[in-house]
């Protein structure tokens, strides 16, 4: 995952490192100013981790917790097999994104 963090992530990166559910997968978490933030996931089972692409959530934080959330103009879903180019992308509209409620 760190061709994620070059490119002027990093400091929006709250936690990187290996997936909590065990899969011997990776995980990184955003949070932006505007309180929204990804989940980005590549694992054996996510959408495309078996082929070395990433899966991105959109997230909401709540104080120092987030959840998911399929409500924004994004997408109302998680999206797959996404490559380091088309996670970028995402991020920079999940970060322009008006302030979450």
């Amino acid at each position: 995952m760190n061709e994620l963090i070059l490119h002027n992530m990093k400091d929006f990166v709250v936690s990187a490192g290996e997936h909590p559910a065990g899969m011997g997968g990776q995980q990184m978490v955003l949070r932006f100013p505007n309180d929204y933030g990804a989940s980005i996931v590549r694992f054996a089972y996510s959408y495309g981790g078996s082929e070395g692409k990433f899966e991105l959530a959109v997230i909401h934080w709540h104080g120092d917790d987030w959840s998911l959330t399929y409500d924004t103009p994004i997408t109302d879903d998680v999206l797959g097999y996404l490559s380091a180019k088309d996670v970028l992308g995402y991020l920079s509209q999940i970060m322009a994104l008006p302030s979450a409620a």
